[in-house]
């Protein structure tokens, strides 16, 4: 792999993140080309939609596209949030006392 002509410009397809391995071929966010392959920085995993951190993403919690409900957050890999908690205060139905 060496140089190329991309969109008339020089590119080195071994190291450039945005014509990696070939003409516009991006690694994304959080990825490095390295010999013309994207590869994840440490602490991230290639997904589908790119390198994520599975420990915190809620697009990718725990594992490749594995979404969290919406007023959920991704923490150590797990969905969490979004609902009543153990301290959260919980209505009672009260019926009328027989007089």
């Amino acid at each position: 792999m060496g140089q190329a002509s991309c969109g008339g410009t020089c590119s080195n397809l071994s190291t450039d993140v945005n014509n990696c391995g070939g003409c516009g071929r991006s690694c994304g966010a959080s990825a490095f080309c390295i010999s013309g392959s994207c590869v994840c920085a440490a602490g991230t995993t290639a997904c589908s939609n790119g390198c994520a951190d599975l420990t915190a993403d809620a697009n990718n919690c725990g594992a490749c596209n594995n979404r969290c409900a919406v007023g959920q957050t991704c923490s150590a890999g797990a969905c969490v949030g979004g609902g009543l908690n153990d301290d959260a205060a919980v209505p009672m139905l009260f019926s009328s006392v027989p007089r």
